[in-house]
């Protein structure tokens, strides 16, 4: 036992299989990075990328300081780059 807990043995097909996804998973988040994508994040998401609380967001979005990119049915959206902007313009 490791730490109270009994090791997972797993076969070479998994660990292949696995180092083969997570590589994959990794490359393609390297190529968002150097493309500089411009993701879009909803209000949960947009206040963990800023590290403030949901509810800020929110409140941000009703006083219309910050505008949403665009909404998936009623869901406000917001693009990485119009985060970016406002937190820069709130210096």
């Amino acid at each position: 036992m490791i730490g109270g807990h009994a090791p997972i043995r797993v076969d070479d097909v998994f660990v292949d299989v696995f180092a083969a996804a997570l590589a994959a998973h990794v490359a393609d988040r390297l190529r968002e990075v150097e493309l500089g994508e411009d993701r879009y994040y909803d209000a949960d998401a947009a206040g963990r990328y800023l590290g403030i609380p949901r509810k800020r967001i929110h409140d941000l979005t009703s006083a219309g300081t910050l505008v949403p990119d665009g909404y998936d049915g009623r869901k406000p959206l917001y693009r990485q780059s119009t985060l970016d902007a406002y937190v820069q313009g709130a210096r």
